[in-house]
């Protein structure tokens, strides 16, 4: 059968994320990337519900943990998803809890990577994959280093037409919308991280997104 490595991250920093994508694409010189969005929506029209990205995507695109329920949970077997389970082959749950080896899916807070934890993350991610040896150590590297940058790269572009840092003065109010609206969510996805089929490590975003995206700038 075959293997799914899911990797999530904060529902905030996620969306800020398909955000600034959308409005990068229909402004982008690389041909292989440009998509004409035509307007991208301004960000309180997307919070009120506003459509953006050719009407692929709303707020609610950012909830994740709705998205893997309904596009891949049917799909797999227990002990996560439904599908009915064939064969010799049986789900073991650990006494002890924790990650089942014999699932089909892995779900990774992206962010957790970079975080104190990052190694135990990917001695995970192997031992689901079934490698007969160690990532080689520059493959560990980038994975355990390269998450943080990636996640801020909307910094870069926060001058930028269109572009959204949720970090700035001028957005404390949206941030602190969103980081109540996706509070179930991130709840969810915190749950599902340390269910049998989440690597068990999760990141300082998704537990405190107030403080940890943001620092001491939002908490005021």
């Amino acid at each position: 059968g075959w293997m799914l490595v899911g990797p999530v991250g904060e529902p905030v920093a996620w969306f800020q994320s398909l955000y600034n994508f959308v409005v990068w694409q229909q402004s982008t010189d690389m041909k292989e990337w440009r998509v004409p969005h035509g307007d991208t929506a301004p960000l309180h029209e997307v919070l009120d519900g506003a459509p953006f990205g050719n009407s692929r995507f709303t707020l609610s695109t950012a909830k994740l943990h709705e998205q893997l329920a309904r596009t891949i949970r049917p799909c797999l077997q227990p002990p996560w998803g439904t599908l009915a389970r064939g064969g010799a082959r049986q789900a073991h749950t650990p006494l002890g809890g924790g990650f089942n080896s014999t699932s089909q899916l892995l779900v990774v807070d992206i962010d957790s990577l970079s975080g104190p934890r990052g190694q135990q993350v990917v001695a995970t991610l192997q031992d689901f994959l079934g490698a007969d040896r160690p990532f080689p150590q520059a493959a560990s590297v980038l994975l355990t280093g390269g998450s943080a940058a990636a996640s801020n790269t909307h910094r870069e572009h926060g001058s930028a037409h269109g572009f959204v840092d949720l970090c700035q003065p001028r957005f404390a109010r949206n941030f602190t919308w969103l980081v109540d609206f996706f509070d179930d969510e991130r709840s969810k996805l915190r749950s599902l991280l340390m269910s049998q089929v989440g690597s068990g490590v999760i990141s300082e975003a998704m537990l405190d997104a107030r403080t940890s995206l943001c620092g001491r700038q939002q908490k005021k």
